[in-house]
């Protein structure tokens, strides 16, 4: 009788550890598909975050559909086969990302690139374009292929050329508007006489002007920045300098004349010189031939010889055309 009892006792002890190593094997097997399910789950989250309802669709429906077995394999304890379809729904998972992140990067180029020729990227920057534009096709060509990594890298760097394209364009319509600003303002110092009351303030704009024209040719639009602005500055320089000289003035007295006045050597010492004192004064005199005495006028000073030169034929033909009066 001991003896039948010592093996019913072998053979339950065999029976619990092989038991025991199933509900253990059974233990690790479960944990295993947990984690692959939980692997997928989390991949698919990062697939739809990046698009992949829009622009992977068809993959990020088949990862799901894997997943959607692999957890009813757990429900009816077949972890092998969870475990498969969990790791087929991540990897479709993540080629559903990369495919949705690719063709992301793709439409962000494509815009760029055309936003940077209908600006007019493509006078000003025809290489950068050109390299922004074959970077755009190889991305094209990548994703075609099924290269998603490879598609969204080239066309990241298609969208840094055409930026760089369009920032090179912005600086060079920066420096074009900045070159006429200097120009206008140059011109605007001279009418205001700044040739003879302010001539070193304006020379060092025209210097400056002339340096920035010649750095624009070169396409070299921060050094035309540079010299146009310190154009302006001493053009409005020079404006103020003038402005800040008073005009000198002259009272009427008796027997005085345009023509005597202009002949003063304190004045023009020159007597064809009156239709300056005319003009300068219109809203005081209307007939050159009848002025008062106490009037009060301003002398302006001839900017250069084409000012004298422009009073001086006003002057043969008030001349003349009295003669043919009388």
């Amino acid at each position: 009788m001991a003896r039948y009892f010592t093996l019913f006792l072998c053979f339950a002890v065999l029976f619990g550890c092989a038991a025991q190593k199933a509900i253990v094997k059974d233990d690790k097997a479960a944990a295993e598909a947990s984690a692959a399910i939980g692997l997928a789950k989390q991949d698919i989250a990062a697939a739809r975050e990046a698009g992949a309802a829009g622009f992977a669709a068809e993959l990020l429906s088949s990862a799901e559909a894997k997943l959607a077995v692999a957890e009813d394999a757990v429900v009816k304890e077949d972890y092998q086969i969870a475990v498969s379809f969990a790791n087929k729904a991540d990897a479709d998972a993540v080629k559903a990302r990369e495919m949705a992140l690719a063709a992301k990067a793709i439409d962000a180029a494509s815009g760029a690139v055309q936003a940077a020729k209908e600006a007019g990227a493509g006078k000003s920057s025809p290489e950068l374009l050109k390299a922004a534009e074959d970077l755009l096709s190889n991305a094209k060509t990548s994703f075609s292929a099924g290269e998603f990594k490879k598609a969204a890298d080239f066309a990241s760097r298609a969208f840094d050329k055409a930026g760089e394209a369009m920032r090179l364009l912005e600086l060079r319509n920066k420096a074009a508007a900045l070159l006429k600003e200097a120009e206008t303002a140059i011109a605007e110092a001279k009418k205001a006489g700044a040739e003879k009351k302010a001539a070193e303030l304006l020379g060092a704009a025209s210097e400056k002007y002339n340096g920035a024209s010649k750095a624009f040719t070169e396409s070299n639009y921060m050094d035309t920045i540079t010299l146009a602005s310190k154009a302006i500055d001493d053009a409005k320089a020079a404006i103020a300098a003038c402005a800040a000289v008073k005009t000198p003035e002259y009272v009427v007295r008796k027997g005085d004349c345009l023509w005597r006045i202009s002949a003063k050597k304190e004045v023009y010492n020159d007597p064809f010189l009156w239709p300056m004192i005319f003009k300068a004064n219109s809203d005081k005199i209307s007939n050159p031939d009848l002025i008062y005495p106490e009037q009060d006028f301003v002398l302006p000073a001839p900017s250069g010889q084409e000012d004298k030169n422009s009073a001086k034929k006003d002057a043969l033909k008030h001349i003349s055309e009295k003669k043919k009066s009388n």
